[in-house]
């Protein structure tokens, strides 16, 4: 699951209305020693998200919120987040390829290779 969300930041930081926040998130994803901070990251993208109405902006912190979730709870941490936030990664990677005109095949391609 971590190689997906590494990939789908990627896919996705060309597009982000914040280019600052969306460096941060794919570089603690990229580095696995990085994500017991992913809580820290959470809740600024979190403050981020509630300091803006930019439709855009909030489906990208969704987005980044969700990862982080999931990267924190591979940690074994003494505080998770919901244990079924992994469930959520795919299908919001989904709405945010929508929102910016990303080819949801490009998801697809991420999630299920092809031969």
């Amino acid at each position: 699951m971590a190689e997906d969300i590494v990939a789908f930041l990627r896919l996705f930081a060309p597009h982000a209305p914040d280019p600052e926040s969306a460096a941060r998130v794919v570089a603690l994803a990229a580095d696995p020693k990085q994500w017991p901070a992913a809580h820290r990251l959470f809740d600024e993208v979190r403050r981020r998200w509630l300091g803006t109405s930019d439709r855009l902006r909030q489906g990208q912190y969704a987005f980044e919120e969700i990862c982080l979730k999931t990267l924190y709870n591979e940690t074994a941490a003494v505080d998770p987040f919901d244990s079924d936030s992994a469930y959520y990664v795919v299908p919001f990677a989904l709405s945010r390829a929508r929102q910016l005109g990303v080819p949801v095949q490009r998801v697809l391609d991420i999630v299920a290779p092809g031969k």
